[in-house]
């Protein structure tokens, strides 16, 4: 069973069939401009087979495995000045805070980073490069 690119997870289940082992492989990218995320359960004893996939917001379950297995990513703003009125308009624009927030969480971008899966991450920064800002993220 081959996972789709991205970060991926792979665990052992019970099948609900048969009781047999499922092997069950999960991942989560980034392509288009959004999140996708898919699992996908299969029995090689009874052909038992489930295959979920969406796009948006990764359900809770498989991003914990995933944060689990792969560690958190970390984005951070770099290069433009904090109080710059880019990079004030990018954090509320892009992160949609309220105005009175939009210091506070350029700061927390710039120091601390948001933190995440890589995919998520990856969508967040693409969005703030959009913007006009200049981004880095790290993983491990």
């Amino acid at each position: 069973m081959v996972a789709p690119p991205g970060q991926a997870s792979s665990w052992r289940e019970r099948c609900p069939d048969c009781g047999e082992t499922v092997e069950v492989s999960a991942s989560q990218d980034f392509f288009l401009d959004e999140v996708h995320w898919h699992v996908q359960r299969q029995c090689t004893s009874c052909e038992f087979l489930t295959v979920a996939c969406g796009v948006g917001e990764t359900p809770d379950e498989l991003r914990r495995l995933i944060l689990a297995e792969h560690g958190p990513a970390v984005l951070t703003i770099t290069g433009e000045p904090l109080g710059s009125l880019r990079t004030m308009k990018a954090v509320r624009d892009v992160l949609g805070v309220p105005f009175s927030e939009v210091r506070r969480s350029a700061e927390r971008l710039r120091s601390d980073g948001v933190v995440g899966t890589l995919a998520e991450m990856e969508r967040l920064g693409s969005r703030l490069e959009d913007a006009g800002l200049e981004i880095a993220v790290a993983t491990g």
